[in-house]
């Protein structure tokens, strides 16, 4: 692993006491391939005075057999050391330059050396970073506060180094990694309540701000799950490459669309969004009757319709005299209104359920298509033209069902469209955040 580091330069830097002061023990314990130096005026005046600081890393460099590319930032016109605020604008921006110089490595980032205000902005930057950073402290040797013996103006670089009991090869490490919880980590924690609440075009913004954390196939499974609620089939297809998990139980065109369709509805009864819930039941149920009647019947809207120029269907009474299913179906029409003359309109559910009453023996799915005739137009209208504040409770007082209820009665219809729908196919939505969390 590569490392560069970042440090303000304090009073005891670059020896002390006969020790290392924080920077040079960092890079002795973890020999950074960069070392950006950050002087105020006091460190640059000593600095100016002897080269103290990149002397000393140029002899620990020869003893450790190592290569150390030093920057010296410096800020002359520093001399407020005490205000917070300075530092924490000007360190965030050269924290932000130097990770993207060195996309590779991870960045160090000295707690020890400075002033407190110093330490504190780079503490705080170090927790809220939404990239990769490593904040280390160095302990005085003595465990203590690390006395001031020795006059900065007196100091002589080969004399402190010869002194320096640091350069022993049994040398005490003295340094510490912060392992405080990292703003990355209560991201990741909120992401995962997102999922949760199948939010995931939050989640997914949420994740972005730390998406140097993040692996870019976890992105890309926050990405299709996006697209999957939006039922966006061709997105969620191109963020699921190379990706090895399968999130949609089932693969063929129509009944993956019809399927993943219901799965929508009822995430939104789950999130307690019953407006939307009800209003989303209407292109559903056409569609739900159509593939009924073919997969229980074995008919077909061109048996009885003809095409628009749009591609709509509708009803025809000379299509059904064409054939002798047709027939049949044109009597099951006139029976089921009572009429001989076929009204020529689009295709909907009651027309469908009117056929499905007269030439079905399954009553317990004509009950079902009865019910769900019932749920689609009346409450789903009243639901969709008034404003009425649609709860549980609401619901039931409309159809004597909840919310739940009608939800039970949509996967039967499901079924009974042909749809090849496992009980555990329903929780694919939890399944998929599962491992979306798991991820992070």
């Amino acid at each position: 692993m590569s490392y560069v580091l970042f440090t303000p330069v304090g009073g005891h830097d670059p020896i002390a006491s006969f020790h290392d002061g924080a920077v040079l023990h960092i890079c002795r314990v973890y020999r950074p391939e960069k070392v950006y130096l950050y002087l105020s005026h006091e460190m640059l005046e000593r600095s100016r005075q002897d080269d103290r600081y990149r002397l000393s890393l140029e002899k620990l460099q020869q003893q450790l057999g190592c290569k150390m590319e030093i920057h010296q930032i410096e800020r002359d016109e520093l001399t407020q050391v005490q205000l917070f605020d300075t530092f924490y604008t000007d360190f965030d921006q050269l924290l932000r330059e130097i990770h993207n110089e060195n996309p590779g490595s991870t960045l160090l980032v000295n707690l020890s050396s400075g002033t407190p205000a110093m330490k504190s902005a780079l503490n705080v930057i170090s927790v809220l970073a939404q990239y990769p950073m490593q904040a280390v402290q160095v302990s005085t040797p003595n465990r203590r506060e690390n006395p001031k013996d020795e006059d900065p103006k007196d100091y002589d670089v080969e004399t402190f180094w010869e002194c320096n009991q640091d350069n022993e090869a049994d040398f005490n490490n003295r340094c510490h990694e912060v392992k405080g919880e990292h703003l990355l980590v209560k991201i990741k924690r909120k992401t995962s309540r997102l999922l949760d609440a199948y939010d995931y075009k939050a989640a997914l913004l949420l994740a972005q701000d730390i998406a140097d954390f993040i692996p870019e196939n976890t992105m890309s499974m926050l990405r299709a799950a996006e697209c999957r609620l939006q039922l966006d089939q061709r997105g969620y297809a191109k963020a699921m490459q190379g990706i090895d998990h399968k999130f949609q139980p089932i693969e063929m065109g129509d009944q993956r669309q019809l399927f993943e369709y219901v799965l929508s509805l009822q995430i939104k009864m789950q999130q307690g969004n019953y407006s939307d819930f009800l209003r989303g039941l209407t292109p559903v149920v056409l569609d739900l009757f159509e593939m009924c009647l073919k997969d229980q019947l074995k008919i077909t809207p061109e048996q009885f319709c003809y095409k628009t120029n749009i591609g709509a269907y509708r009803i025809s009474a000379d299509v059904m005299q064409k054939s002798e299913v047709g027939k049949k179906i044109m009597h099951a029409l006139q029976q089921g209104f009572g009429d001989l003359k076929i009204k020529e309109e689009f295709i909907g559910s009651m027309p469908i359920m009117k056929i499905f009453e007269q030439m079905s023996s399954n009553t317990e799915l004509v009950d079902d298509l009865h019910r769900m005739r019932a749920v689609e137009s009346d409450v789903r209208n009243v639901a969709a033209h008034e404003i009425v504040s649609v709860t549980d409770d609401w619901i039931f007082r409309k159809t004597k069902m909840h919310a739940e209820d009608i939800m039970k009665l949509l996967k039967r219809l499901v079924i009974y469209a042909g749809v090849k729908a496992k009980n555990e196919y329903w929780n694919s939505y939890s399944d998929m955040n599962r491992v979306i969390a798991e991820n992070l």
